[in-house]
């Protein structure tokens, strides 16, 4: 493997022709040690049939490489920093009752002296959190209350998973570890800490995003892989929600899995912002997002873009009184399709239709979302007229609460909150609109807003006034 200086060296080699007295200065080196870092990096360019270091005169330098080519190659033998190196090793003890050093010098790349000094550190890290280190060479384990075993594991995966690090590049089986070594609902039992900081109640998808998914995108687990796991997650009342992502993987599955990851994680941020025991807490949300998640909101990046346009397009009711200054915050620029004119603007279009005009002014146009007001003035101008607002995959309990806070805090009378299933048993209802996240078919002839199909239910609608 190629230690930091060495990649250091390659790419300041590929940028520009130095001295050896400006790359001694560079990276802060002796000159002898330079020199053995380029017959070093030449041997792993020899291997690798690239062109070697050239020296002209005084200088160095390595001919321009695609860029494909020169991240291939540092990928392959890239190892990872001091710091990344530590984490890993501290997080794998925790894991697992015994380790052999030995196997993880020869994963690491790294000399036994170089262990040692880890280990040392490791130890006293660990010692300072209540915990001893048992050595009996190779074999290293971790004694101590549970209660810190998980405090510092939950630290270290936290950091492992949300931080740009050379770890998945280099040690490939590093989730394939986790996985074969620590029974999953202890795992997520440790990631829940982080939400019990900023009181919410997440159920199982967050784990499963930010670990079973990030070894998708990061070790291209299979689907066969990823179903075997998910398979033995608790997921309590949320089966729908599994038998959902299963059926989407399968018929997404393909090279992006940027593209997968990103609709993954914005379908369970949004579950888990639905199912949120204290209701009206949704700043504490917002500040988890920025707090902890920071690193994956990257600004124009497609993950920031689907996370946002779930939770503008999907939280129907405004009950949450979601603030959405964190878009501009975080400095998203979301892209803006023409064939998908904003929710609230289509609503009024079919309403102007059918009961007559609306005042764009008094709506309130936050890029789809319907809030209570909203929902108060429409019933205003369809008095006589009951309206259910359903919902494909919540609770009997948490849809009911909607219901009647929208009933009793609102005064919105003649409104129910219904699970898509409700119409399966009664084909005979009387809703008079139905403004629906999933298409249903409803037994009866009503004006169904679809808003996840407005295209087609708008020009249906529109035909049959």
């Amino acid at each position: 493997m190629l230690n930091s200086n060495i990649v250091k060296l390659f790419e300041l080699l590929q940028r520009d022709k130095m001295t050896l007295e400006e790359i001694t200065k560079a990276l802060n080196l002796k000159e002898r040690t330079v020199y053995q870092y380029i017959n070093i990096l030449n041997n792993y360019l020899e291997d690798d049939n690239l062109n070697k270091i050239n020296k002209v005169g005084k200088t160095f330098f390595i001919d321009t490489m695609d860029l494909e080519i020169k991240n291939q190659f540092l990928e392959k033998y890239s190892s990872l920093t001091p710091e990344e190196r530590r984490d890993y090793l501290c997080a794998k003890i925790l894991l697992k009752d015994s380790l052999d050093l030995n196997i993880e010098k020869d994963i690491l790349d790294i000399s036994k002296s170089t262990l040692s000094t880890d280990l040392k550190i490791i130890s006293n890290f660990l010692k300072e959190n209540n915990l001893s280190v048992l050595i009996d060479y190779p074999f290293m384990g971790v004694n101590g209350e549970e209660k810190y075993i998980q405090k510092i594991l939950f630290e270290k995966l936290t950091k492992l998973s949300f931080e740009e690090s050379n770890l998945k590049k280099v040690l490939n089986n590093f989730l394939t570890f986790v996985f074969s070594n620590i029974n999953l609902n202890k795992l997520f039992f440790v990631y829940s800490k982080l939400f019990e900081k900023y009181d919410i109640y997440p159920s199982n998808y967050i784990f499963v995003v930010f670990m079973v998914l990030k070894g998708i995108n990061n070790h291209r687990y299979s689907l066969e892989v990823f179903k075997e796991e998910l398979s033995t997650i608790d997921f309590c009342d949320y089966i729908e929600f599994k038998n959902e992502v299963l059926e989407f993987l399968e018929s997404n599955l393909h090279e992006d899995f940027k593209q997968i990851e990103g609709e993954f994680i914005a379908l369970s941020l949004y579950n888990t912002l639905m199912g949120f025991h204290k209701q009206r807490e949704i700043e504490k949300f917002e500040e988890f997002l920025k707090n902890v998640h920071m690193e994956i909101f990257k600004s124009g990046d497609f993950l920031s873009q689907n996370i946002i346009q779930f939770l503008r397009t999907k939280i129907m009711t405004g009950l949450f009184k979601v603030n959405l200054n964190i878009v501009e915050n975080l400095n998203f620029t979301l892209p803006v399709k023409k064939t998908k004119l904003n929710l609230l603007s289509k609503i009024s279009q079919i309403c102007e239709k059918i009961y007559g005009h609306l005042h764009q002014e008094d709506l309130l146009d936050i890029s789809g979302i319907i809030y209570p007001d909203y929902l108060k003035y429409l019933k205003s101008k369809v008095e006589k007229k009951k309206i259910a607002i359903v919902f494909k995959y919540q609770s009997g309990y948490f849809l009911k609460r909607i219901e009647n806070t929208l009933r009793t805090d609102y005064k919105i009378e003649d409104i129910s909150v219904v699970p898509w299933v409700y119409f399966l048993s009664h084909k005979n209802h009387n809703f008079d609109i139905i403004i629906s996240d999933v298409s249903i078919i409803t037994g009866r002839k009503s004006i169904l807003i679809d808003i996840f199909n407005i295209e087609g239910s708008l020009e249906a609608l529109l035909e049959k006034v």
